[in-house]
């Protein structure tokens, strides 16, 4: 005996996945959030996240707790604010990760890059390697390196014969 499955409809689609455009002149339509969200989901439900990098987004990043250096903190909200500020600016700079092991450089790394891989910075098939990002990114080569072989492993990435990594191509 089968237990029948509940469905949300979401309120803004009612489960078509599209969402009338605010534009006074013309009628169109836009993904909704429901769509995109659910995409995203789908994404990491399809990855294979090592245990170690399980946690590491930019939202679970704890920079409370006893002995922490006050700059954690300072560093989650710059990462934040740098993920929704990409690209950056030809004026601006990049980040630079510095601290002792353990402090959580590659999970910002980690964070960063996956935010930006999620909302469609990075084209799928598009080519990554170690050196172009840390001058894209403007991070440092230590963590990129970890998070990137965190997001091969993750699935969001794949590994190329000729070295770096292209982001991997999804279908709805």
């Amino acid at each position: 005996m089968t237990s029948p499955v509940l469905v949300h409809e979401c309120p803004h689609c009612h489960g078509s996945g599209w969402r009338p455009a605010d534009s006074p002149r013309e009628r169109r339509v836009t993904r909704c959030e429901c769509t995109l969200r659910d995409r995203a989901g789908r994404l990491l439900a399809q990855a294979r996240v090592p245990v170690r990098y399980e946690h590491c987004e930019l939202p679970s990043f704890h920079a409370e707790y006893a002995g922490a250096n006050p700059s954690l903190s300072n560093a989650a909200l710059i990462a934040g604010r740098f993920v929704e500020e990409y690209p950056l600016d030809k004026d601006k700079t990049g980040l630079l990760f510095l601290g002792p092991i353990g402090v959580g450089k590659t999970h910002l790394a980690v964070g960063i890059l996956r935010e930006l891989i999620l909302s469609g910075e990075f084209e799928a098939g598009e080519r990554m390697s170690e050196l172009p990002l840390v001058d894209r990114l403007g991070v440092s080569r230590t963590p990129l390196r970890l998070a990137l072989a965190g997001l091969e492993h993750e699935g969001l990435l794949r590994s190329l014969t000729g070295g770096g990594y292209a982001v991997r191509e999804f279908t709805q």
